[in-house]
């Protein structure tokens, strides 16, 4: 029996419930006698100019996001569970799974997650406080949901995901991005890219307009970029690579890596190593203002292939040496 939708339409809202298709058996694990089960589901919707936003809510397992070329969005998720038997499956995500589509006005409303949980109210105050139902999670360990949505060029991408890896290759749209924990990989993107991430390694790889990063921790990597950058990060490596516009970075530790960037630089850092290589400016811009500035607390600065002018260094502790 293949996947099945449900469309539940009011006067103001249009809501897509995603059911689960063929449960079917994968294998065996080698922890006790726990079976490995796979589903499918799939939700689309066609987005008209009047949709500005388009909110992605994922908790755990990977997602991927992908261009259309269509004014279609199309919604492919696999979910992966680990039950004990195929009825015990059946009836988790029966009664946990929730994979909706909504539509709120201009924006439309995605929500992917295992709700695995009991609702308890207190009385007397009439708060409700919310407990993991860890008969639940015991019974169906390491749950998962693969989500792939394939996005019209333009509309807005609010993302806010769990954990797990991200994945964001040829798409033209402007986004914000808050992640928990997981890798995340991007890759030939068009539109303002805005990141809050937790934790996890961040790669970029040429983004065309601008792109601001506020990361935990975990490494970053930005290679090929060609609009400003502005990276705030509390710890992990930094490697940025090839940067056409001007590129700011503030960190807190973990050592620094930048080379070939054409258009200036401001760096603030408070501990780690720090290696410049072939760092520039246009000859159009005002060299009597120093466009590549260097605040430095602790730690070593190597310099290679760095402009004698236009350059200011200031360094509390460490060795400065230029090759």
């Amino acid at each position: 029996m293949g996947a099945m939708l449900w469309a539940i339409l009011s006067p103001s809202l249009l809501a897509q419930t995603g059911s689960v298709g063929q449960l079917k058996r994968t294998g065996f694990t080698p922890v006790l006698f726990y079976k490995k089960f796979r589903a499918t589901s799939d939700l689309s919707f066609p987005v008209s100019s009047d949709y500005k936003t388009v909110a992605i809510r994922h908790s755990a397992g990977n997602l991927y996001i992908l261009p259309n070329t269509e004014d279609v969005l199309e919604i492919n998720s696999e979910i992966r569970i680990t039950s004990l038997g195929k009825r015990k499956a059946r009836r988790f995500l029966e009664k946990y799974l929730k994979i909706r589509l909504e539509d709120r006005g201009n924006k439309l409303y995605f929500r992917s997650a295992f709700e695995v949980m009991e609702q308890k109210k207190r009385v007397e105050n009439d708060i409700v406080v919310s407990s993991p139902n860890l008969g639940a999670f015991m019974a169906n360990p390491g749950a998962k949901i693969h989500t792939t949505i394939k996005v019209p060029a333009g509309v807005f991408l609010d993302i806010r995901d769990g954990s797990g890896k991200i994945k964001i290759e040829g798409i033209d749209n402007p986004m914000y991005i808050r992640d928990h924990s997981g890798s995340m990989h991007l890759s030939n993107l068009g539109g303002i890219i805005s990141i809050r991430d937790g934790a996890g390694k961040l790669v970029t790889e040429n983004t065309r307009d601008s792109l601001y990063i506020r990361d935990a921790s975990g490494s970053i990597h930005i290679k090929e970029s060609s609009g400003p950058i502005k990276l705030i990060d509390k710890a992990g490596e930094i490697k940025i690579m090839n940067a056409q516009a001007f590129v700011h970075v503030s960190d807190h530790s973990g050592h620094i890596y930048l080379k070939n960037l054409s258009q200036g630089l401001l760096l603030k850092d408070y501990s780690g190593k720090i290696a410049l290589e072939n760092i520039a400016y246009s000859a159009k811009l005002d060299t009597d203002t120093p466009v590549v500035k260097i605040r430095d607390r602790s730690g070593p600065i190597y310099l290679k292939k760095i402009p004698s002018s236009g350059v200011e260094i200031r360094d509390t502790s460490g060795k400065i040496v230029r090759q």
